[in-house]
């Protein structure tokens, strides 16, 4: 909610929201229900856009049942450590953004850590992306989830859903899953195939 003078820029992401998710209605997209666009009164009231752009944790929301909801439709767009390389290469913008933001999210999950990590011990760690490909690439599956007995317990789902993340984190966006197939994969409804090396991430952050 905004209660106060609204700048230009505020007021422009502020109709952006309203316009984008406000005829949307998906399971996992915070439903716009209502707003308030009156004198400096900006209110928006949540109860798809096919390309959000700025998928990242502090997007995603849970409901009183635990299902995931999709919510900040602004201006604003990719977050450094989430954006995709067709960013920095003037490439098309597609939905396969969302995708390989949502391999940072899982890696995340995966590793309980973000996704950079400037006071990392070693050097190799402070980029998540880079880290979970080599421990990926040299067998050490381990590495990534240690003193978490739980996912020690079940290092099959591990592979299974770093794999997964590494498909979503591909540099060339057509070698990136449909977000259908990547639900399909981490349920493991269908195999996941051993996915190839991504390029190094450090040249998006």
């Amino acid at each position: 909610m905004l209660d106060k003078m609204v700048s230009k820029t505020q007021e422009q992401e502020f109709t952006t929201e309203v316009k984008v998710i406000g005829g949307t209605n998906h399971k996992n997209l915070v439903k716009l229900v209502g707003f308030c666009n009156e004198g400096k009164h900006r209110l928006l009231v949540y109860d798809a856009n096919p390309i959000h752009c700025d998928i990242k944790p502090q997007n995603i929301l849970l409901d009183e049942s635990m299902t995931a909801k999709i919510s900040d439709f602004g201006l604003i767009r990719g977050t450094r450590g989430y954006v995709a390389p067709e960013w920095f290469k003037s490439m098309p913008i597609t939905s396969k953004v969302d995708v390989h933001s949502f391999g940072i999210v899982l890696l995340e999950l995966v590793s309980c850590r973000k996704n950079l990590d400037m006071e990392a011990l070693n050097e190799e760690e402070i980029i998540l992306a880079d880290w979970a490909v080599d421990c990926f690439s040299d067998g050490k599956l381990g590495k990534l989830v240690k003193g978490d007995e739980e996912a020690m317990a079940d290092m099959e789902r591990v592979e299974r859903f770093l794999k997964v993340a590494i498909w979503c984190l591909q540099e060339d966006p057509t070698r990136r899953p449909e977000m259908k197939k990547v639900a399909q994969m981490l349920e493991g409804s269908i195999h996941v195939p051993t996915p190839p090396d991504p390029e190094s991430y450090l040249g998006t952050i």
